[in-house]
């Protein structure tokens, strides 16, 4: 560990690393943020999502560094083609993952990067020209994370927006490729299953 900060109400954050230089991985735990699908409060806790940090240099200060569900993908995956085949050094393997990750959820848009893009909420009107930007899909996509939380919890008998969440299913997502690289609903442990559902 090179440094904490703690980020402001809006999620913003400016981390001192001291002398660290090159591949980081930034992650985020704690405080607590709105679940899209329901208006809660949740509580992050222990969960933590992350964002790969490339070819950090001595005395550079890095602007635009986000950390989402999709850049926890992103690290995840790297991680898996970095331990699993072995073929790729960690800043390739974030390049991979990257391209695998953007489009996997680019959802046929063509090129669209969403893992540099903070998500804004997409039922406020944004200027984006009539193009669906990256920030819009993030947010879009964030939501239907979110409503896949919701429509879990639902089936479970659960109050939506409490155990299963948008943060529980990113990081459930996480374990799935770390485990061994592949979106098979298999964990290091085994099948996962959040609050009972698999």
């Amino acid at each position: 560990e090179v440094g904490t900060a703690t980020t402001d109400a809006d999620g913003a954050f400016m981390l001192d690393v001291g002398t660290a230089i090159g591949d980081l991985r930034l992650c985020a735990s704690g405080g607590e943020y709105i679940e899209e699908a329901t208006g809660t409060s949740v509580e992050i806790g222990p969960r933590m999502l992350c964002a790969p940090l490339i070819g950090f240099e001595e005395v550079e200060s890095r602007e635009g560094v986000v950390i989402t569900p999709w850049t926890h993908l992103v690290s995840m995956r790297a991680h898996a083609l970095v331990s699993f085949f072995g073929v790729f050094p960690y800043p390739a393997a974030v390049a991979q993952a990257r391209e695998e990750i953007t489009a996997l959820l680019a959802c046929g848009q063509g090129p669209i990067d969403l893992l540099d893009a903070m998500p804004v909420d997409p039922t406020v009107a944004q200027d984006t020209q009539g193009d669906l930007s990256p920030a819009s899909l993030s947010g879009i996509l964030l939501a239907g994370l979110s409503h896949q939380a919701e429509m879990i919890s639902e089936a479970r008998g659960l109050t939506p927006g409490v155990s299963v969440t948008a943060i529980a299913l990113a990081e459930a997502y996480g374990e799935d490729l770390i485990a061994d690289g592949l979106f098979d609903g298999v964990g290091s442990t085994g099948p996962l299953v959040i609050e009972g559902y698999a």
